[in-house]
């Protein structure tokens, strides 16, 4: 019979992330993925992808259970108890070598599995939220260790060396974004400007961030660009548990330049889907973005309309207003820099083989431990 290994999603885009990698994981050890809060099927939450991803692998899993369900972010305090208790009922501690969880903050009853986990001397791996800029990395990174979980998959070599130098300990390990392996077979199209957007209500903005205002879409040039490019601006907004879509897009009608042809879209069967028609992104410093650096396709961070974090030496990041067109028209001569972002940046981002070198850091975890019986 094979050990486990438990996998814990609470947020689809994280779980997202990391799941190839867990699956790598299967010719060794039982998959028993637990799905918490709005990952759980029970929650009535349309952008929830990992479902569907749950079940086009369903053959290299070994279970799968479901919290009960949430309707707002406000509900979880309320499953908290039900998800402890699945915790303790349903994950088999004594065959168990590792529990993964798939963020850096604990709103499920992660406190309570760590207890249970050290009880039977189980590593507890948790994931990187997202990317933070430095006032947020202790609140949403760093906090947790040894709270509920033992070590913490970053991005790469730079975050880890960030946040060894902020908390005076090393309990990172590398993991790049195993999902982003995938752009190394993508077919790029190259039919519309991507622009990816983070919140649009005001009331779900940060100090120093721009709104999404004519103001700002002016500022980002986008029917200069249009013009040049002949292509369709497609905006995508991040569907947020909790937060009203229809909303989103209405303050974005109301403040998109007028003449400019575009689309607002909301929901992707997945974020290859979504880049793949993109001659070019234009973004806030949002994780998904390491994905087309990685595919080479022209990705542009402007600094006002959200955090940098990881961006913060990225070549192509500017001021809105700033002249960002040679970054796009002229991709060539920015391949060097490309390459060395990533290198310091994102492990595995180069050869896309993120899901290799984090399951080899799980397997090492696993080895420790029982090198420590």
């Amino acid at each position: 019979m094979k050990r486990k290994v438990v996998f814990v999603a609470t947020i689809h885009r994280n779980a997202e992330r990391m799941f190839p990698a867990i699956l790598e994981m299967r010719h060794t050890h039982d998959i028993i993925v637990m799905c918490a809060g709005q990952v759980s099927k029970n929650t009535d939450y349309e952008a929830n992808r990992f479902i569907d991803l749950l079940e086009k692998n369903k053959n290299k899993i070994s279970k799968v259970l479901h919290s009960p369900s949430i309707s707002g972010m406000g509900g979880l305090p309320q499953i908290r108890g039900a998800c402890i208790n699945m915790f303790k009922k349903e994950i088999p501690h004594k065959e168990t070598d590792v529990v993964i969880v798939d963020d850096s903050r604990d709103k499920v009853g992660l406190t309570e599995l760590y207890r249970l986990c050290k009880k039977h001397n189980v590593p507890v791996l948790a994931n990187s939220h997202g990317n933070e800029d430095e006032k947020r990395w202790n609140a949403v990174l760093t906090t947790g260790h040894e709270r509920f979980f033992d070590k913490l998959f970053v991005f790469g070599p730079k975050e880890k060396q960030n946040l060894a130098n902020m908390t005076g300990k090393d309990f990172f390990l590398l993991g790049g974004v195993p999902d982003n392996d995938a752009v190394a077979d993508m077919v790029h199209a190259r039919e519309e400007i991507l622009v990816i957007v983070n919140f649009v209500d005001p009331r779900h903005k940060r100090d120093g961030w721009y709104l999404y205002d004519k103001k700002t879409f002016e500022r980002m040039r986008l029917l200069e660009l249009q013009r040049i490019l002949k292509k369709p601006v497609t905006f995508k907004l991040k569907h947020r548990f909790g937060h009203s879509v229809a909303n989103d897009t209405a303050i974005l009608e109301r403040n998109i330049p007028d003449g400019l042809k575009y689309r607002i879209i909301s929901k992707v069967e997945n974020d290859v889907k979504l880049i793949e028609n993109a001659v070019c992104i234009l973004s806030y410093g949002s994780t998904m973005c390491f994905k087309p650096i990685q595919a080479k396709i022209p990705t542009v961070i402007f600094t006002q309309l959200g955090d940098i974090g990881n961006f913060d030496d990225y070549y192509a990041k500017v001021n809105m207003g700033d002249d960002y067109f040679d970054f796009i028209l002229n991709p060539k001569k920015y391949e060097e820099d490309r390459v060395d972002f990533l290198e310091r940046t994102v492990t595995g981002g180069v050869r896309c083989n993120a899901s290799e070198v984090y399951a080899k850091a799980v397997y090492d975890v696993i080895r420790e431990r029982e090198n420590e019986k």
